[in-house]
């Protein structure tokens, strides 16, 4: 890409401005991602979240962390364990958001980042 600029005599700035430029626009389309989400959750969907990421009183880890644990084994207990988690994120209601507003590529990175 340099190269391309290069032959195309295009002033580049420093390389730690490119960088800044570039994390500045990637935390705006965080930013962005996250307001369109946000403005779809009901206030219940959105205090329970909150509670999800609250770490209780005598505990080590909040409830999020433990939704987020799979089974360490392959017994009918880790099952029925795994299909409560199910259960619980199913409860919040998430998977009945309109996503049709954020881009398909996006919505995959949200899992895996």
């Amino acid at each position: 890409m340099v190269g391309w600029l290069r032959q195309r005599q295009v002033l580049l700035p420093a390389v730690k401005e490119l960088e800044k430029l570039i994390a500045r626009v990637v935390r705006r389309a965080h930013i962005r991602l996250w307001r369109t989400l946000v403005d779809q959750l009901s206030a219940g969907q959105a205090n329970l979240l909150l509670d999800l990421v609250e770490v209780p009183e005598g505990r080590k880890v909040s409830p999020l962390e433990l939704l987020r644990r799979g089974p360490r084994d392959q017994s009918g207990k880790a099952l029925v364990e795994a299909l409560e988690r199910i259960a619980k994120v199913d409860g919040i209601g998430l998977g009945e958001m309109d996503l049709r507003a954020v881009p398909r590529r996006r919505v995959v990175d949200l899992w895996f980042t």
